[in-house]
């Protein structure tokens, strides 16, 4: 796939305040976040990389397979950003997809393009 795209991400950080527990902890370890957000779209075909949307219920099940099954991933939130939107659209476009709505999510697993999948259980075992 050939793909020219500058993009400018900025990034804003908030802190958070340490409030004091009432209750024993269990464990003094800190639960440990993992930001699958893509933040390097020249790497947007290594992978599997998935285009969500917020509250996508075929979209957090596709997470949670691949969470459960250890496998690493990258996300783009199509809700959140016309900026991923575009770039989503743009890659169903060099695939020839000329529709005018996709169901989501959209992957690209290892420079692929996959789109709606009819089942969606299946196709994850193919991963």
């Amino acid at each position: 796939m050939r793909y020219l795209c500058t993009f400018f991400l900025l990034i804003t950080l908030s802190a958070c305040q340490e409030q004091k527990a009432t209750v024993p902890l269990v464990s003094s370890s800190p639960i440990e976040t993992v930001d699958h957000t893509l933040t390097d779209l020249t790497k947007i075909g290594e992978g599997v990389v998935v285009f969500t949307k917020t509250d996508c219920s075929r979209c957090e099940e596709v997470l949670t397979y691949l969470e459960e099954n250890g496998r690493d991933y990258k996300t783009l939130n199509i809700t959140e950003s016309d900026q991923n939107a575009a770039i989503m659209w743009q890659l169903l476009e060099t695939v020839g997809y000329e529709g005018e709505e996709v169901a989501t999510p959209v992957m690209v697993v290892h420079g692929k393009v996959s789109y709606n999948h009819e089942d969606l259980s299946d196709f994850l075992k193919t991963l």
